[in-house]
């Protein structure tokens, strides 16, 4: 075997092993990003069921009519429920979250309304 043979193996191990080592912190890399996009999934499923409680509760408590102050109400709660679960959602999305929520009950109260008058 030559010199040049030589180097062309001791290069050739080194590529190798620095291809490892980057293949090896790529992978890591994305499983944090995986992780971190679980989390937000969990927290934003977690965050439209708090949602549709809260709107449930303010139906029920307030009953028809006062829509804003139904709306504060489910917000406040949605939003003390959500820190005692540790999870941080702003308040423009919990209003996002809030309103399909009561699009959704809506849906269902019309829903009904029709198979009562069939």
């Amino acid at each position: 075997m030559n010199g040049t043979e030589i180097m062309t193996g001791i290069l050739t191990e080194l590529l190798l092993a620095v291809l490892a080592a980057g293949l090896s912190v790529a992978v890591a890399m994305l499983g944090r990003w995986l992780a971190r996009l679980k989390e937000r999934l969990f927290a934003s499923e977690e965050a439209a069921a708090v949602a549709r409680t809260c709107v449930l509760a303010a139906e029920q408590i307030y009953g028809s009519g006062d829509g804003k102050k139904k709306l504060e109400a489910a917000l406040s709660f949605a939003e003390t429920l959500l820190r005692e679960k540790g999870l941080s959602v702003s308040r423009k999305q919990m209003e996002v979250l809030a309103e399909a929520a009561l699009a959704e009950l809506n849906d269902a109260f019309r829903k009904e309304a029709r198979h009562g008058l069939d």
